[in-house]
């Protein structure tokens, strides 16, 4: 039988684990439906900041002054169509949204675009 300060991490770590895996599920669920070339624009302009709630939104329309829309294959209308979706979204699904962009810059940086988006989207 464990002690009570092993059993206490014991239950601990248990209480994380589940609030984890709730997480996980809420950000799966939640999740919005964007085509791949929409997720790399996204993942190209917000970067690996781990910081970007706040402000992504603000991050992206600034991008769409620079062009980078383009160089994932998106017309001026098809991006600022993206950031009006990006801006009614509810707070989850903006975590969810930065959770994958969150993931694809911790995959291995050898990976192309695509591969590395796919395990993000995992």
């Amino acid at each position: 039988m464990p002690t009570p300060p092993i059993n206490a991490a014991l239950v601990a770590t248990n209480r994380v684990s589940t609030v984890c895996d709730r997480y996980l599920e809420a950000c799966r669920r939640h999740r919005p439906a964007l085509a791949v070339n929409e997720w790399l624009f996204l993942c190209d302009v917000l970067g690996g900041d781990g910081d970007l709630l706040p402000r992504y939104t603000s991050r992206l329309r600034d991008s769409l002054v620079d062009g980078i829309h383009r160089k994932w294959d998106m017309d001026d209308g098809t991006a600022k169509s993206l950031l009006c979706r990006l801006e009614d979204q509810s707070f989850v699904e903006d975590m969810a949204t930065i959770e994958v962009v969150d993931r694809y810059w911790g995959q291995d940086s050898s990976l192309p675009p695509q591969d590395a988006l796919k395990l993000a989207l995992g």
